[in-house]
């Protein structure tokens, strides 16, 4: 986190360093995301980025497809870790647009069973098949 944060010695020198400079504006674009992860768990979700991160690649997450949607436009990752109860739902115009734009990318299918799998296994399986996906679509992690 420090490399996030200017510490500071006091509270009161915290909040006069903050009232006098403004951080720099950055976009989404300052944000990398080489895969979306989608899934109604928090749990699924934490475990899937920190497994992604940790084998190199930059995984973002949302628990829902109408903010999964925003992020597909916005951050444009190049392949999407997917719920299958997600994959299936329709009605809305969130779930419509999400469906419409993850013709265009490379995906994944979490199966329903795959939080009760052993994880080990589970989180082999997954990187396997994300190294494989992005490996035809020209590369891997980022360096």
């Amino acid at each position: 986190l420090r490399s996030l944060f200017t510490l500071h010695a006091t509270a009161q020198e915290a909040m006069a360093a903050f009232a006098t400079s403004r951080p720099p504006l950055t976009g989404i674009d300052a944000v990398a995301t080489d895969i979306l992860c989608v899934h109604p768990s928090r749990g699924v979700l934490v475990f899937v980025a920190a497994l992604l991160n940790g084998a190199g690649f930059h995984a973002t997450i949302s628990s829902n497809v109408a903010d999964a949607a925003t992020l597909l436009r916005a951050a444009k990752p190049r392949l999407v870790v997917v719920a299958a109860e997600l994959r299936g739902r329709a009605g809305t115009t969130a779930p419509t647009r999400f469906h419409q734009l993850l013709e265009t990318l490379p995906l994944i299918e979490l199966p329903a069973d795959f939080a009760t799998r052993d994880a080990a296994e589970a989180g082999e399986a997954l990187l396997a098949e994300v190294r494989a996906s992005l490996r035809t679509e020209g590369a891997g992690p980022p360096s």
